[in-house]
C-alpha cells in the first residue's frame, strides 16, 4: 500500500512537471542573482512586487516553495537588459525565486532564494492629559507611510472617529489632540486602520483613558509676616544684607534681608530678597534658605505673577518658583501684600542640575551691573547665575555651544541643511514660549529674566519663568499696540525696534519661529496648552476672593502705580476682571492663529 501511494504521489509530480506548474528544485545554482521584495514583510493580501534580473529578455516566473518543489505565482518577461518585475500577494510567510526556463541555447537562470515574511498587524494606543485636553498617540505596525488611521471613541454605545490622520509618518506614528474631555468620568479609546491597497482594514484593542485632574495652588488665605532687623536697621541696598528675624505661620527664624530687583527696587514698595540662618519650609513649601519678596507694585490685580508662576507649573518647563500671598511689615511699618516665593536657583528641589551644569540667565543689564557673563558674536547677553564662577573649560565648550547654535539659527530659511535640532530642548522652548506669547511679558524680548540651563552633552534648556509683574494688558511703554489681547509679541513684530528691546527681530524664537518646523511644533502644543490656560483663567475670580482684602489695604497704601499704563480699574476686583478678561481675549486670538 506505501509503495503504491508512493507511485502515485511521484506520478502526480511528473504530470505537473510536465504542465510546467511545479518545477523541482535543482540541487545548486551558480552565483544566483538576488530578489528585491517591496515591502520586505508585506501583510496577508497585501500586493508584493518582485524586481530582480536574469540577464536577458525572456520569459519569468514566480514561484512559492511547495513541500519539495514549487508553486508559480505569477508570471511576466523582463526587459532586454534582463530587468524584471512581478506581483503577487502572499497568505503566508514564503519562500520565492524566479526562474526564466531554458528556451533555445539559453539555459534555465533561477535567483536567489528569498524568505518573505508575513507580518501581523498590530496598533498601539497611548494617551496623555490633563484637564480637559490630552494627547493621543499611535503606534502602527507594520509602517506604512500615507495609510490613512482613525481615532475612534465610545459614545451612547456606538464608536464614533474622534480623530483622522490622513497618514501614518515613515516611522508609523500618528498623534491627536484632544480636548472638551469629561473631567469625571473615564472614555474608552480605539484606533481603527482602514483597509488600504488590498491590506484588510484593522481595530486595535480599546484603551480606557481620563485627564489627570488639574489643581491650581489658589490661594487659601493671606499670612502676616513680620520682619524686624537688628536695631531697627533700614534696608536700603540690593548688595548687602541687614541681620534681623522673621515672624512667620508663629515660628521666629533669624535671617539676613537686602532689597532685590532691577527697575522695581527704585519704585516706593520696594522687593526684598531674605536669606534664612538655616533652611526651612516656609507656609508648606519645601524647605530653603533662600526667598524673595516681590512686590508687585506695577501689577495692581497683584495675580500677574501667581498666576504665570502657577500656569508655568503646568508645563513641561519642570520647576517654577512657588508663592504665597503674605502681608508685610518691616520694623513695624506695613507695606502691604507681598508674594512670598521661592528664588530662581540651583538646589536640589528648585533648579536641580549635575555638577557641571550651568544655571544661565539672558540679561541686559549684566555687562553694566558687574555680574559675571559672556556675550555672543551676535550680542546675546548671557550671565552665569548659578555657579557665578564657572571653570575655564565650561565657559569654552558653553562658548562654542552658543556661537554654533546661533550659527544655525542665523542660517535658517537660507540653508535647507540648517538643523537646530541638537541644540534645542524643544518641549521646554516650546512651552516657555507659549507662556510668554500668552502674557505678552514685556522682558521676553530676551531683554533679562530668561533664564535657561545647559549641561555639557546636553541641549539647550528653557527655564524657569520670572518676572510678569508689567504684561497681560500693559501699555505704559509700547503703547496700546503691545497693550492689547491681539498681536504677536514674542514673534519680533510687537514691539518698538531701536533701543533697549532691540533684540526684538532677531532674538533665538524669533528665529526658531521661522522655521516652519518649529512652529509646527508650537501649532501642535497649543492643542493642549490652551485647555489648561483657560482652566487658570477660571481660578483667578477665587484667588482674588482670598486676598481682597490685603488688596484693598496695598492700594490705601500705595494709590500711586509707577506705571500708568498698567491701571484698568478703579479697585482691585476691577482690575482682576480686566485680567482676566485680558488673558480670556488673548487665548481666543491665539487660537484664531495656532489651531
Amino acid at each position: 500500500m506505501v509503495l503504491v501511494s508512493s507511485l502515485r504521489a511521484a506520478l502526480l509530480t511528473a504530470l505537473l512537471i510536465l504542465a510546467g506548474l511545479l518545477v523541482p528544485a535543482p540541487a545548486h545554482a551558480a552565483a544566483p542573482a538576488r530578489l528585491a521584495v517591496a515591502p520586505a514583510a508585506p501583510v496577508a493580501g497585501e500586493r508584493v512586487v518582485v524586481t530582480g534580473t536574469v540577464g536577458s529578455a525572456r520569459p519569468v516566473r514566480l514561484q512559492a516553495r511547495a513541500g519539495r518543489g514549487w508553486r508559480v505565482l505569477a508570471t511576466g518577461r523582463s526587459s532586454r537588459a534582463g530587468r524584471f518585475t512581478v506581483t503577487t500577494t502572499l497568505a503566508a510567510t514564503s519562500t520565492l525565486r524566479v526562474l526564466a526556463p531554458r528556451s533555445g541555447r539559453r539555459k534555465q537562470v533561477v535567483t536567489a532564494e528569498r524568505v518573505v515574511p508575513v507580518a501581523a498587524q498590530s496598533a498601539r494606543l497611548t494617551l496623555i492629559g490633563t484637564g480637559t485636553s490630552g494627547t493621543a498617540t499611535a503606534a502602527i505596525s507594520p509602517v506604512r507611510a500615507g495609510r490613512p488611521v482613525l481615532l475612534e471613541a465610545l459614545s451612547g454605545g456606538a464608536w464614533r472617529t474622534v480623530g483622522a490622520a490622513a497618514g501614518q509618518s515613515a516611522r508609523g506614528g500618528v498623534s491627536w489632540s484632544l480636548s472638551g474631555l469629561p473631567r469625571a468620568e473615564s472614555r474608552s479609546y480605539r484606533v481603527r486602520v482602514p483597509a488600504w491597497r488590498g491590506i484588510p482594514s484593522y481595530t486595535g484593542g480599546v484603551v480606557g483613558f481620563r485627564p489627570t485632574p488639574v489643581t491650581w495652588a489658589v490661594p487659601q488665605e493671606v499670612e502676616a509676616l513680620a520682619i524686624d532687623t537688628t536695631g531697627g536697621a533700614p534696608v536700603e541696598s540690593k548688595d548687602t544684607y541687614v541681620a534681623g528675624a522673621m515672624t512667620l505661620d508663629g515660628a521666629t527664624r533669624p535671617l539676613r534681608i537686602k532689597g532685590r530687583g532691577n527697575s522695581t527696587w527704585g519704585w516706593p514698595k520696594k522687593p526684598y530678597r531674605i536669606k534664612l540662618d538655616s533652611a526651612a519650609s516656609l507656609l508648606g513649601l519645601p524647605a530653603e534658605k533662600d526667598w524673595a519678596l516681590l512686590a508687585n507694585h506695577g501689577d495692581p490685580s497683584l495675580l500677574r505673577n501667581w498666576a504665570a508662576f502657577a500656569l508655568a507649573d503646568r508645563t513641561r518647563l519642570g520647576w517654577n518658583p512657588h508663592g504665597r500671598f503674605v502681608d508685610l511689615t518691616l520694623n513695624g511699618v506695613a507695606l502691604g501684600s507681598y508674594l512670598l516665593v521661592e528664588v530662581v536657583e540651583r538646589a536640589p528641589q528648585r533648579v536641580a542640575l549635575p555638577e557641571d551644569g550651568l544655571l544661565l540667565e539672558v540679561d541686559e543689564r549684566y555687562s553694566w551691573s558687574g555680574e559675571p557673563g559672556y556675550t555672543t558674536e551676535r550680542g546675546m547677553p548671557i550671565a552665569y547665575k548659578d555657579p557665578d564662577d564657572p571653570t575655564a573649560a565650561q565657559v569654552a565648550e558653553l562658548t562654542a555651544r552658543l556661537e554654533g547654535f546661533e550659527d544655525v539659527l542665523a542660517s535658517i530659511g537660507e540653508d535647507p541643511e540648517a538643523d537646530w535640532s541638537s541644540y534645542v530642548d524643544t518641549a521646554s522652548f516650546v512651552d516657555w514660549y507659549l507662556v510668554q506669547e500668552l502674557f505678552k511679558n514685556l522682558d521676553a524680548d530676551f531683554y533679562s529674566s530668561i533664564y535657561l540651563t545647559w549641561q555639557p552633552g546636553q541641549p539647550f534648556r528653557m527655564g524657569p519663568v520670572w518676572d510678569f509683574d508689567l504684561s497681560s494688558g500693559f501699555d505704559g511703554w509700547f503703547g496700546e499696540e503691545y497693550g492689547a489681547p491681539t498681536g504677536w509679541y514674542i514673534r519680533g513684530d510687537g514691539s518698538a525696534g531701536p533701543g533697549d528691546h532691540a533684540r526684538h527681530d532677531t532674538h533665538w524664537l524669533t528665529r526658531l519661529l521661522d522655521d516652519p518646523a518649529f512652529a509646527a511644533l508650537v501649532e501642535a502644543r497649543w492643542a493642549t496648552f490652551a485647555p489648561i490656560a483657560r482652566d487658570l483663567v477660571a481660578q483667578l475670580p477665587a484667588a482674588s476672593a482670598v486676598i481682597h482684602d490685603s488688596a484693598a489695604a496695598d492700594l490705601a497704601r500705595w494709590p500711586d502705580r509707577p506705571w500708568g499704563g498698567m491701571v484698568h480699574g478703579a479697585d482691585h476686583p476691577e482690575e482682576v476682571a480686566y485680567l482676566a478678561g485680558w488673558l480670556d481675549a488673548r487665548i481666543t486670538w491665539l487660537d484664531g492663529q495656532l489651531s
